[in-house]
């Protein structure tokens, strides 16, 4: 059974194997999109990653196939002023064996009830403008491209994003 579930109920298996596992997996993704995530401080990058979902204000979901964690996404308030009105989806990552299943659909559909729940009407999100992969997937979603373009650094290197938004 395919499922997202609040954080809460699956942090436990998050602390566990499962969840190193989906950090050593966030940290190849990167990989893949010519990011060297060994050219940073790796302590530094999980205390980062973890203050982050420590965050009250933002809504964390695991993917969950026969109670296994295979994939977790993080939203909230959005980051850029540019769509201070808009929720923000921020992380979405499926691990590589369960992707085309149905898990980022089922965390990304939540991600935006979520998000609808707290009073949003907007989603928006970022994405590295050279990742293919998951810009076909958030366009399938129905994300509409903004004009607006942005990037941000990561171990000293400058990293070009599009932005998607949808209606919630």
């Amino acid at each position: 059974e395919t499922r997202a579930r609040v954080w809460d109920e699956g942090k436990a298996l998050l602390e566990g194997a499962t969840g190193r596992e989906l950090e050593a997996e966030e940290r190849q993704t990167w990989d893949r999109i010519n990011t060297r995530i060994d050219e940073i401080d790796e302590q530094a990058w999980i205390e980062q990653r973890r203050a982050a979902l420590e965050n009250p204000e933002r809504i964390k979901l695991v993917g969950t196939d026969n109670d296994r964690i295979v994939g977790f996404c993080v939203g909230g308030p959005s980051r850029d002023p540019a769509f201070a009105s808009h929720g923000e989806l921020y992380a979405l990552y499926v691990h590589p064996e369960t992707q085309a299943g149905g898990i980022g659909k089922t965390l990304f559909d939540q991600m935006k009830q979520s998000l609808r729940e707290k009073g949003y009407v907007q989603m928006m999100l970022k994405t590295l403008a050279t990742n293919p992969q998951s810009r076909s997937f958030y366009e399938r979603q129905g994300g509409v491209l903004s004009d607006r373009a942005t990037s941000f650094e990561f171990g000293g290197k400058t990293y070009p994003e599009v932005s998607y938004c949808y209606d919630l």
